[in-house]
């Protein structure tokens, strides 16, 4: 009986994923190319503790969580995290630049990009927007 816990709960757990995060065609965002491989997302906690330079094009999955459209900018947040403490605080953030029609704050959004460093520090720059599931997790 154990067995068979430890077989389905990563089949349900993939199942709820792909019902979450598909979202619907007319919800893309993005410049370009609307496709973005939400299988290979990083989660923000992922992505932030392994966060350098790099030009490697890396997918990432967040809740909005801030948005500033002077700049260009938004922050994301970790889905789990965000699930326990909301925007507060508690959560770790991943800034991300997007030239594009913003999303709003909770929105769960798959970025695709690179991370560039900044005087600041880090930040993701995003090619490619995909919200996925409107304001808020459910």
């Amino acid at each position: 009986m154990y067995k068979t816990r430890l077989i389905l709960f990563p089949v349900g757990l993939l199942f709820l994923l792909i019902v979450m995060y598909g979202g619907c065609d007319n919800q893309n965002q993005s410049s370009g190319d609307t496709s973005i491989d939400i299988h290979a997302a990083l989660s923000v906690d992922d992505a932030v503790r392994n966060l350098k330079p790099d030009t490697t094009v890396r997918t990432v999955i967040g809740v909005v969580q801030t948005v500033t459209p002077n700049d260009d900018l938004l922050t994301l947040i970790d889905v789990e995290e965000y699930k326990t403490c909301g925007l507060g605080d508690c959560c770790l953030y991943m800034p991300v630049r997007w030239q594009g029609e913003m999303p709003k704050i909770e929105d769960i959004v798959t970025v695709q990009g690179t991370i560039e460093g900044t005087e600041s520090g880090m930040l993701f720059s995003a090619g490619k927007l995909h919200v996925g599931k409107k304001s808020g997790v459910q």
